[in-house]
């Protein structure tokens, strides 16, 4: 500013620069309460979602935790970034947090699981209100592993202390 030839000119550059800092200073704090009221937000609705989630859904994701063998913890809707309802699956990394994936960013035998875990759920939720379905299963365990199996067995086990289930299949190991 000293460099400048006009003591006008100066005045009026360290005018703008004295109302840009000011401005600056007024959109930190509107962006950090902006910020914080958000974060304030997504966690009333995660609270919210978590205490009213339908009883499906909570079936569900304890079906799917099982079915997983533990590597997710659950099922989430959530809207994409066109604001499409979706279901995401939980997964669980090794650092400790969760990540949610698409069921489209899912391996076959794990979206199979998640279709499973949501049938499971509503054939459970049936049952819980007395009505007694029989459930009949054709080879819906073709793309899981042995592990996943296993926990789909055990799943069609626990039905089968409620309501008949009926399990066709063509691979011998699964017998």
């Amino acid at each position: 500013l000293e460099r400048i030839d006009g003591g006008d000119r100066a005045a009026e550059l360290q005018q703008d620069i004295e109302l840009l800092a000011t401005k600056v200073e007024q959109e930190s704090q509107t962006y950090a309460r902006l910020r914080i009221a958000s974060l304030i937000l997504k966690r009333a609705i995660e609270h919210y979602r978590s205490e009213h989630e339908s009883p499906v859904l909570k079936i569900a994701c304890q079906a799917f935790e099982q079915l997983t063998c533990g590597r997710y913890s659950g099922l989430r809707p959530e809207h994409d970034e066109n604001g499409r309802a979706m279901l995401f699956g939980l997964e669980r990394l090794q650092s400790g947090e969760e990540r949610l994936v698409p069921v489209e960013g899912m391996s076959t035998g794990t979206a199979d699981a998640v279709y499973l875990a949501m049938r499971i759920a509503s054939l459970e939720h049936q049952l819980a209100c007395g009505h007694s379905v029989p459930v009949v299963i054709d080879d819906c365990l073709i793309q899981l592993d042995d592990e996943r199996c296993i926990a789909a067995l055990k799943q069609f086990s626990q039905l089968a202390e409620r309501t008949q289930v009926i399990l066709f299949t063509h691979h011998r190991h699964l017998v």
